[in-house]
């Protein structure tokens, strides 16, 4: 089984856009899970379970309640202020079968005061190009409840360190996913 799972807060417009690319996809989740905080103006349209956080709208508390909550075998984390391929889980999720963290990099941004930026990560893909088992939710709450911001390059490499397998595929030629950078939404603290 999968599941999607998405912390949005205070960003209706840029879930709506998720929502349109998600639509798209070749594969579709089981379960769609959602955390934040000022849904007011949202529209949820693809029968997801809305998970609110009433603590704030700080990312690690969204994620905290999402690996809390998720119960499906193979999740993919989506952020509300990407673009994504309808391609963009075909790889990952047959990937998955052999692999217990997978992943795309470098990662690629477009920023909203017209400047594009390719990241140099070569080692672990960016959290909203990330897709991992079920298993793994116990290591992303330790991180989490670390009060870590940056949990993309620390889940990988404990993955590795730990000799856990995992998969990075490169995304130069055929770019899968794209940040969508400066259009605000939840706090990083």
């Amino acid at each position: 089984m999968i599941a999607f799972i998405t912390a949005s807060t205070k960003r209706p417009v840029q879930f709506a856009n998720l929502e349109t690319y998600v639509k798209e996809f070749n594969i579709v989740p089981d379960s769609w899970y959602v955390c934040g905080s000022g849904h007011k103006d949202y529209n949820f349209t693809m029968n997801q379970k809305v998970l609110h956080n009433e603590t704030g709208d700080d990312l690690l508390s969204n994620y905290s309640t999402l690996f809390d909550n998720v119960k499906e075998d193979y999740i993919f984390i989506l952020e509300d202020d990407d673009v994504y391929l309808p391609t963009y889980c075909d790889k990952l999720y047959n990937s998955l079968e052999s692999n217990l963290l997978v992943g795309y990099y470098p990662q690629h941004n477009w920023y909203l005061n017209n400047s594009y930026k390719i990241l140099t990560n070569q080692t672990f893909a960016a959290l909203s190009c990330t897709a991992f088992h079920k298993s793994l939710i116990p290591i992303f709450q330790l991180i989490v409840g670390g009060g870590r911001i940056w949990l993309d390059d620390v889940i990988w490499q404990y993955c590795i360190g730990q000799k856990i397998p995992i998969e990075l595929f490169p995304q130069y030629s055929k770019v899968q996913q794209v940040g969508i950078k400066g259009g605000g939404g939840a706090t990083q603290s």
